[in-house]
């Protein structure tokens, strides 16, 4: 066991923490709304869901920092062994530390508290976090990359259908969960760079599991409170309702996976065609969206079923009456998985 050590944002060199320090700089560039994705990740060693060790309030010094995974507007997220003494053991094990930055690090506690009891193979789990400054969430980590990346990176794999299939169906089973809780849990900010793979595919036959993470901007719907209001999210994936500052409930999430489900079908980022990333918070992309655009669906690749094509549509529709809820997005993208793995079994001309 490594010599107890408090925390500070160590340079990436570093593989130890020495001492309590002030907050670093980014290393990436951040952006105001966002928009931008970076690497995030979040297992392998990850205690059981039901260790009753578990504390309400982490304590730094029990982290010792390895790398930097990755920086962004909200904070900077860090792989980290984390050391756990008991009564007669200690315990060490690989986890993604985020450090957070000013109000978002304020919201540290919150997170906490929505995601502590969630326990769910294809959502990321939250182990812990600090309630005052610095602000720390200690959560699973996913030996893989984002989706983002794999799906946009030109050094990664090529993603079979199957892979797609398989990846936005575990995605749908999280969301799933989270919104046939009681209360409802929305995430908000859906979208390729919160989610992340469970191992870096290096094959067309790896299948790995897929978690959706970063519940930063997540809220409880209860039952006496039909709808929210604040504009929340990453406008590239944002539902119209959001932007008009309309009334909105979880179904804002579904409109969000119809837009996660064109980049995955087509491994174009929405709205590149009109928009370079440069664009972060350009307002020509909140009204494109409110009068009705969606991202074009003839970049869709050719060999996608049809049937998960109208499902994206769907799930983009402006009026949120008319998109499907999880369960059956679930439904239906299990049906299409497989039926795509049946048709890759096929060898010659049709014949098994």
């Amino acid at each position: 066991t490594p010599a107890r050590c408090r925390w500070k944002i160590p340079a990436v060199s570093n593989n130890q923490v020495t001492s309590e320090g002030e907050d670093s700089d980014d290393d990436g560039e951040a952006n105001d709304s966002g928009d931008e994705c970076r690497p995030n990740s979040s297992s392998r060693d990850a205690p059981t869901s039901d260790d009753e060790n578990f504390r309400e309030q982490l304590d730094p010094s029990e982290l010792v920092v390895l790398d930097l995974l990755g920086s962004g507007a909200q904070g900077e997220v860090y792989r980290a062994i984390w050391w756990r003494c008991f009564s007669n053991s200690t315990s060490a094990i690989t986890v993604a530390v985020k450090r957070l930055h000013g109000t978002y690090g304020e919201r540290a506690h919150k997170c906490e508290s929505l995601t502590h009891n969630i326990r769910h193979p294809n959502l990321v789990k939250c182990f812990e976090a600090t309630t005052k400054a610095p602000y720390i969430i200690v959560s699973e980590y996913c030996a893989g990359e984002s989706l983002y990346n794999c799906i946009h990176d030109s050094s990664s794999v090529a993603l079979s259908w199957r892979q797609r299939m398989k990846i936005l169906l575990d995605v749908a089973k999280g969301m799933e969960y989270l919104h046939t809780r009681t209360p409802i849990i929305l995430h908000r900010d859906l979208k390729s760079c919160n989610v992340l793979l469970a191992k870096k595919i290096t094959s067309a036959n790896m299948v790995p599991s897929a978690k959706v993470a970063d519940f930063g901007l997540s809220r409880l719907l209860k039952n006496t409170q039909a709808f929210m209001t604040r504009c929340v999210g990453t406008w590239r994936w944002m539902a119209p309702e959001v932007f008009s500052s309309n009334d909105y409930d979880e179904l804002i999430d579904v409109f969000s996976f119809g837009i996660l489900m064109f980049e995955v079908l087509s491994l174009e980022i929405p709205y590149a065609d009109k928009w370079p990333l440069n664009c972060q918070v350009d307002p020509r992309i909140g009204l494109h969206i409110i009068n009705g655009n969606r991202p074009n669906v003839a970049l869709v690749q050719h060999g996608c079923p049809s049937k998960v094509v109208h499902l994206m549509q769907e799930c983009w529709a402006s009026s949120p009456s008319d998109r499907p809820d999880f369960t059956t997005v679930k439904n239906r993208l299990q049906e299409s998985l497989d039926l795509v793995t049946l048709y890759s079994q096929v060898k010659h001309d049709g014949i098994f």
